[in-house]
């Protein structure tokens, strides 16, 4: 029957429901300057999207080729109970009547007992197609009543899709402008593998890291939630150090890092480049195109752009990409609930 095709597609799109194959939300927002990785991840969520929508269809489909079956199974019922109604009431109208005509008509008793045998097992039969009907009617309905189940979940996911995708769009609109406002490129002049850490070691927070690199979730609701840098919780005004001798590549206003500072710092001789990245400063102590040497302060820490308290977001780039500072820093023992 029909009904059962139904209900393993039934099964089968539960078991993607509760393998959560279908839902969206592990795919996180991105980082505010890497604009790319934001961009993935909405083609991401635009697939899930597609394939729900693929999804919601079959199961609209399955619900309107349950209603007809409803239908079918609702004119067999009348039919059959119209029939069944018939043969009663004629039956009740011929009463010892059609009793006595069955006895004189017959050749003898056993012919009349089989032909009283077959009227009875009619109605037996009439009886039992009406009941076959009716559990069928109940088998459809209930597996009509589990896809409408499946539909609205369906829906709430389309939901949550939707909202995620609002959400990246909105980060990666913000990325690209802040992407193409820096427009940071790295390169230029030799790097020397003589470099340290951006904030003073003796400084009691240096080594602390109240927000690592990677996934997490949105601080107060408007942080990145793919961090592409380190948080440092220092406080305001702490000296922020140049980690190497570089030349200053940005300086100024960067959408959600609020006040950003970028240094080159040259390429190795194997091809690699090298950069640092600050931000949410509270003051910018230079200026792009300005050579700096290690150890140089070239900004103080601060809470400007999206930022829920003082800190310095400290982004390391090789080969112009963000990557985790911590990995170029063996011999520091970081310390934080960010620290891994």
């Amino acid at each position: 029957m029909d009904t059962v095709k139904h209900q393993n597609r039934l099964r089968f799109l539960a078991c993607l429901l509760s393998a959560g194959l279908l839902f969206v939300m592990g795919f996180a927002g991105s980082g505010k300057v890497h604009a790319a990785d934001t961009k993935e991840q909405m083609l991401s969520v635009q697939a899930q999207m597609q394939k729900t929508d693929q999804q919601m269809a079959e199961v609209q489909q399955q619900m309107t080729d349950l209603d007809n079956q409803l239908k079918q199974n609702k004119q067999q019922y009348k039919a059959q109970l119209k029939q069944f109604k018939a043969r009663a009431r004629a039956m009740y109208m011929m009463g010892n009547t059609g009793y006595l005509e069955i006895l004189f008509t017959s050749d003898d008793l056993s012919q009349m007992l089989s032909r009283m045998d077959s009227m009875r097992a009619v109605l037996k039969s009439d009886q039992d197609l009406i009941q076959n009907i009716a559990n069928q009617k109940n088998q459809i309905q209930a597996t009509k009543d589990q896809m409408k189940k499946t539909e609205d979940q369906l829906a709430q996911i389309k939901k949550a899709q939707e909202e995620q995708y609002k959400k990246l769009a909105s980060e990666y609109n913000a990325e690209n402008s802040a992407a193409n406002s820096m427009n940071l490129h790295f390169g230029s002049g030799t790097w020397t593998n003589d470099y340290i850490w951006p904030i003073d070691l003796n400084n009691p927070n240096a080594l602390n890291i109240s927000s690592g690199f990677g996934g997490r979730a949105s601080p107060g609701g408007i942080g990145s939630t793919n961090h592409k840098g380190v948080d440092v919780p220092v406080s305001n005004g702490t000296p922020v150090m140049a980690i190497a001798d570089g030349t200053v590549v940005y300086a100024g206003a960067a959408s959600g890092y609020g006040n950003y500072v970028a240094i080159d710092y040259g390429t190795a001789s194997d091809g690699t480049t090298y950069g640092s990245g600050y931000g949410h400063l509270s003051s910018i102590q230079v200026q792009v195109g300005q050579h700096v040497t290690k150890g140089q302060v070239v900004a103080l820490s601060g809470s400007t752009g999206h930022s829920t308290g003082p800190h310095l977001h400290y982004d390391f780039y090789v080969n112009n990409s963000q990557v985790d500072a911590r990995t170029y820093y063996p011999t520091l023992n970081f310390t934080g609930k960010g620290r891994n």
